[in-house]
Formats: C-alpha cells, structure tokens, sequence
C-alpha cells in the first residue's frame, strides 16, 4: 500500500499519514514479536545443541565402569578407614605400655617388652588391668629387670647396714645404736 493508491482511494494527506502510522505501530508490534520468538528459537537450539551433547557424553560413558571406579574407591576409603583405627588404636596401646612400664621403674624396656605377650595385651579389652598384671607377675618371676624400691623411713648411718629383713621401725634401740655406731 502506497501513499498513491491511498489517495486514489479518496483520503486526503493527513488520513493516509494517521493510516501509516497505525499501520508502523502494527508493523513495530510484529517486529518485536518476531525479535522475541528468534531469540527463543536460538535459546532453544542452544539447548536442543547442549542436551545432544550431553547425550553423546552419556553414550560414550560406560556404566560399568563407572560403578566398578565407584566400588573401587568405597573398598580403598573403607580399607584406610580401617587401618586408620587400626593405628590409632596401635599407638594408644604403646602409649599406654610405655606409661606403664616406666611407672614399674623398668631397667631395660626392649628386655621387658620381649617378654610381654604384646598380641595378646593389645588385643584385650581391659588393657591397663592386664597390663598391669602381665608387669606384676614379671616382676615376680624375672625381679632383675626392675629397679628396687627403696623404703622409706629413716637414714641409714655411712658404712652400716641393715640386718637382713629388718626395718628400721622393727628395730630394738639397742640395735639401732649399734647400726648408727657402725658395730
């Protein structure tokens, strides 16, 4: 539609001017209808492009593959998970031998330990009162490797000693003079 056939129709300038512009408002309406569906369209093929690339990705995976990687790794965390306690339950027992065999005053440690059922010690239940049993009957059969305990009680003069299994406190005065003289 021309500007010619609008007058040859009988409309005067300013109707065929009021026509374009009605008719560029609806021209301008399409236009930025069809400007909205392109950008759709080209969204939609980029996703259309995406999700086939993903499928192709897919395709080429293979499943069981993937699940023997997945139960690979479970078996492997599983297995440190394992040692893990297995090692820190390890060095709490040292711990705990160690702590123990210097509060039993030990002379020689590797002696001792060789003697100790360790197996048997790190796997109980009760450790510190099995630990503590397996020193005491130690110290009754092998005394050697433990230092002896010095009583308590009152000095002994230079030069003297004590009767044999006689404390002081058992001691007569007479015979705690004679040991203070050295007789």
């Amino acid at each position: 539609m021309t500007k010619e056939e609008l007058q040859a129709i009988g409309l005067t300038d300013e109707q065929v001017q009021e026509v374009f512009k009605l008719r560029g408002s609806e021209v301008n309406e399409l236009k930025d209808k069809i400007s909205i569906l392109e950008t759709e369209k080209a969204n939609l093929n980029t996703q259309i492009e995406t999700a086939n690339a993903q499928i192709k990705a897919f395709n080429e995976m293979d499943i069981d593959t993937i699940k023997q990687n997945l139960q690979n790794y479970e078996t492997k965390y599983n297995d440190l998970k394992i040692q893990s306690e297995k090692d820190i339950n390890n060095l709490k027992f040292n711990h705990s031998l160690d702590l123990a065999l210097n509060n039993a005053k030990v002379k020689n440690v590797k002696a001792v330990k060789a003697l100790l059922d360790i197996e048997n010690l790190s796997n109980s239940k009760n450790i510190d009162t099995d630990l503590e049993q397996a020193i005491t009957n130690l110290k009754e059969t092998d005394s050697y490797l433990f230092l002896e305990e010095q009583p308590q009680g009152a000095a002994v003069a230079k030069g003297a000693t004590l009767p044999q299994n006689k404390s002081i406190a058992e001691m007569s005065y007479e015979d705690f003079l004679k040991l203070e003289k050295g007789i």
